[in-house]
């Protein structure tokens, strides 16, 4: 057979093979399509769905319409409705066989459109054999190894919290295979880099941020803002009292939920763990008590003790040396500069991958050492919060951003959480440092601040100044505000949110998610009506109305068109009145669907009266 010919049939079968497999996606989509309906009505069997248990995303991928939920809960109702039947009762049921038998042509189809597939690449591969030299795996271009290493990263965005995922440690696999593999691939290994204001910290930023590769990976970096107390600096009892404190709510934990049972943990390795742990703490007890007589073993401790609070203590100075003058700042700042994909900065002052350890699983099984190596790690702020200790490290939150542009960087997103306001007035300085702050946001598309601490009238005040501040800005596109606190607390923020949502236009803000603040209605309205005219999402969960009546706010809400609306547990006006039935008649979702006041501000043609006006009206 001629070159002419060989190539002639290679074009047949390449345009053989994009056929196959145009129509081998559409029922690969089929089936999953069909997949998600048995899922729907079929929940109980969705188990035994195996490798075509797919996603809805992935199911109706490239449905890219305006209301897409509506759509796909319609799609689901039309398909599903194809397999009901009517029973002997006159009843409607769904039929499990006549999805099954629609299933089973898909997978006979699917698998003829395989076997062709499989038949033509065989025969393509045998005819262009002679044509191309044989290629290994690292003959493949950079690009195209970099492709399939993010696929086998699978990074989102949306997860980068959580750096111990399959897809990083197969990242950190791959770069261990070759030369050629770690130069594509580091530059995936670090996605979220954290740092904190002390020397080992700051080093491990300046060196992956100098790395040619990795740097170049770095999406965010998180400031730990995790701080080495004064009190506990100055006072060796005060520092003891803190770590008794914490040790004896470990002991407590371990022994109560009787954890090494669910840990498999040999019970008499975990009942010695614990008898080691309870002599430590009963020694610290006597060694801060002059009542309690001494034991042989306390002056063991005793000098452990203080062999550690020395060291505290110079961690303590290293990390005012290096916060001092706004070092710490500029240093991130650089560092940032020179991570060219790094334009997400965190804050976070109880960071979980930075936390306290559990002495009970430290490596070793020293338990004894285990103890004395946590009492070296700083404050969380939620530690600082229940142990009553001094504010914590806030004004690098202001100092940052103003680094970070400094060095000629304009940040794209800021996400801050506190868990602990008693520094609040660190947010706010003066006239001149504020309009440096509002400078260095102005490209911001994104913000997220969230406060799990209970707030006065002097922290709300701050709190209210500090994101008037960041907010002061055109290009913001999604805002989320968290101010719910931890615990059962019934407290409400005093005018959080209130005053600076309605003090400016937002043209380009589409995402909004507010939870538990406290407006005025007339805030309410100045706010939406200063946002565009079609909104992405907008999610309020425990609002509360100061003023006016949530009647009104749902006049004022359908005045936006949206994509996805929640609005959940709405508080204050009429509805402290209403009963809990009334609010879930209302407000509540059945069947996971839009509730009737969510229905009501989408305009859908089968609610069209305001349900709190019809419920006050019935009442009347």
């Amino acid at each position: 057979m001629s070159d002419t010919e060989d190539r002639k049939i290679l074009r047949q079968a390449y345009d053989v093979l994009r056929t196959t497999d145009n129509l081998l996606q559409d029922v690969q989509r089929g089936i999953s399509r069909l997949v998600t309906v048995k899922e729907r009505f079929l929940p109980d069997t969705s188990e035994s769905l195996g490798r075509e248990k797919n996603s809805r995303d992935r199911a109706f991928r490239g449905e890219d319409r305006d209301n897409w939920y509506d759509w796909y809960n319609g799609w689901i109702r039309r398909t599903g409705s194809r397999f009901f039947e009517v029973d002997s009762n006159d009843y409607y049921t769904f039929s499990e066989g006549k999805l099954d038998r629609e299933l089973e042509n898909l997978r006979v189809r699917r698998k003829y459109y395989e076997d062709v597939s499989s038949v033509v690449r065989l025969t393509a591969e045998n005819i262009s054999r002679p044509f191309v030299r044989r290629l290994r795996v690292w003959d493949l271009p950079g690009e195209i190894l970099s492709k399939i290493f993010e696929f086998v990263e699978s990074f989102d965005e949306r997860f980068m919290d959580y750096p111990w995922d399959e897809g990083r440690r197969d990242i950190q696999n791959c770069r261990l295979t070759c030369r050629l593999f770690c130069s594509v691939s580091s530059s995936m290994l670090i996605r979220l880099l954290l740092v904190r204001c002390e020397d080992s910290s700051v080093s491990r930023l300046e060196e992956i941020s100098r790395h040619p590769i990795i740097s170049k990976g770095v999406r965010a970096v998180r400031v730990v803002l995790h701080s080495y107390n004064p009190t506990l600096y100055e006072h060796i009892e005060e520092f003891i009292h803190y770590h008794i404190e914490n040790l004896a709510e470990q002991v407590h934990m371990f022994e109560a939920t009787r954890r090494w049972e669910w840990e498999k943990i040999p019970e008499e390795v975990a009942l010695e763990k614990l008898r080691k742990a309870k002599v430590v703490l009963d020694s610290w007890r006597r060694i801060t008590s002059s009542a309690e007589k001494a034991h042989e073993i306390d002056s063991v401790h005793r000098g452990l003790v203080e062999r550690t609070h020395e060291q505290y203590r110079r961690l303590y100075e290293e990390q005012e040396s290096m916060g001092s003058h706004g070092k710490f700042a500029n240093i991130v700042g650089r560092a940032m500069a020179r991570m060219p994909c790094a334009r997400k900065l965190d804050f976070n002052d109880t960071e979980f991958l930075m936390m306290r350890g559990d002495v009970f699983n430290a490596p070793g099984g020293d338990i004894c050492d285990a103890i004395y190596k946590e009492m070296l790690k700083p404050a969380t702020g939620y530690s600082a919060k229940i142990h009553g200790l001094e504010q914590m490290p806030y004004h690098v939150v202001t100092e940052v951003p103003v680094a970070v542009r400094s060095a000629g960087v304009w940040l794209n997103d800021i996400d801050i959480k506190l868990s602990f306001v008693g520094g609040s007035q660190q947010l706010v300085t003066d006239l001149e440092a504020r309009e440096k702050v509002s400078a260095a946001m102005q490209q911001v598309k994104t913000f997220s601040f969230k406060c799990s601490d209970s707030l006065d009238e002097r922290d709300s005040d701050n709190l209210n100044k500090f994101l008037e501040t960041c907010l002061d800005t055109p290009s913001l596109k999604k805002l989320k505000l968290d101010l719910r606190i931890d615990g059962e607390a019934e407290e409400w923020h005093v005018d959080i949110a209130g005053r600076f949502i309605a003090s400016r236009p937002w043209r380009n803000l589409t995402d909004i998610s507010i939870f538990q603040v406290s407006v005025d209605l007339s805030d309410l309205v100045s706010f939406l009506q200063s946002l565009p005219p079609s909104i992405e999402c907008l999610w309020i969960t425990d609002m509360h109305l100061r003023s006016g009546t949530w009647a009104e706010a749902l006049e004022v809400l359908r005045e936006k068109s949206y994509k996805i609306v929640h609005i959940t547990s709405p508080r204050g006006a009429e509805c402290d009145d209403l009963s809990q039935e009334e609010l879930e008649n209302v407000f509540g979702k059945p069947n996971h669907n839009f509730s009737s006041a969510e229905q009501y501000i989408r305009k859908l043609r089968y609610m069209t009266n305001n349900p709190l006006q019809s419920l006050k009206n019935r009442v009347e």
